[in-house]
């Protein structure tokens, strides 16, 4: 939380509020251009192609355990 996004609970409106609130926040430029460093750094040597398979992978692991 807070390296490369926040983990917040989409059925809690407070919290995403509260977080949208905060990245918006120019007093928090630091922490947010840091957490879009980050990003970039981690999907610099990321294709598409390994993003779609993962979450091919995701989702039919997660369907084989619902059968």
């Amino acid at each position: 939380d807070g390296v490369n996004g926040y983990c917040i609970d989409p059925n809690d409106s407070e919290s995403v509020y509260k977080k949208l609130k905060f990245i918006t926040d120019k007093k928090n430029i630091k922490k947010v251009s840091e957490i879009k460093n980050n990003n970039l750094i981690f999907t610099k040597n990321i294709t598409w192609s390994q993003v779609a398979k993962k979450v091919e992978e995701f989702y039919v692991k997660t369907y084989l355990k619902s059968i």
